[in-house]
């Protein structure tokens, strides 16, 4: 798509919203922003409280075809790990519900650093923020650079055990229902050291 018709094309789909439901798949992030942004504005969604667009990401887990994220913007990072303590509480995990306590966990991660650590300034649905910038976050004075590092070593323990990161052809561990436990168990605490500053 030419990037002059981004934002024309964005204002048409969100004109159709007058009229039906409208589902966007897109994979370029720019679509994506642009998107969200003119929602914000558009007539169809001012004005409408608890109506606007719904946001859901995709991602892939080892080589499978993706599962839909249930995340959305309003989540904060407790509610994340509610939801993963809440599938906890039913007993033993099959392996998908333990792949999602995954996502849920380390998105709950990025949450904590956007909404608690950058104060909402940078957002995950910023196309600009492909990776977490963990050196430039230890330059921020009023967080340790030992819960930033904490932070990171359980972002990528996710990562690696939920294969969400390509560790190669294999993967070196196989997740259990004990693995999600211990992640969130470590996530609340950091969180919770986070909040106390």
């Amino acid at each position: 798509m030419d990037t002059e018709r981004i934002a024309q094309v964005a204002d048409r789909v969100l004109d159709e919203t007058e009229y039906r439901q409208v589902i966007v798949f897109t994979h370029n992030k720019h679509v994506f922003q642009c998107l969200v942004e003119a929602a914000k504005n558009h007539p169809q969604f001012r004005g409408m409280a608890g109506r606007g667009p719904m946001y859901y990401m995709v991602e892939s887990f080892k080589g499978t075809s993706g599962i839909v994220s249930p995340y959305s913007v309003k989540d904060t990072a407790n509610d994340l790990l509610d939801r993963v303590q809440a599938m906890l509480g039913t007993g033993s995990l099959d392996q998908h519900s333990v792949e999602l306590c995954f996502l849920l966990t380390r998105r709950a991660i990025e949450v904590l650093i956007d909404k608690r650590i950058l104060h909402g300034v940078r957002t995950l649905f910023d196309p600009e923020a492909l990776h977490t910038d963990w050196a430039g976050l230890k330059k921020i004075r009023t967080v340790p650079p030992e819960l930033i590092d904490a932070l990171q070593d359980l972002h990528s323990g996710i990562s690696r055990l939920g294969g969400l990161h390509n560790t190669g052809t294999f993967h070196l561990m196989c997740p259990i229902s004990e693995d999600v436990a211990y992640y969130h168990d470590e996530v609340k605490r950091l969180l919770a050291a986070v909040e106390a500053l």
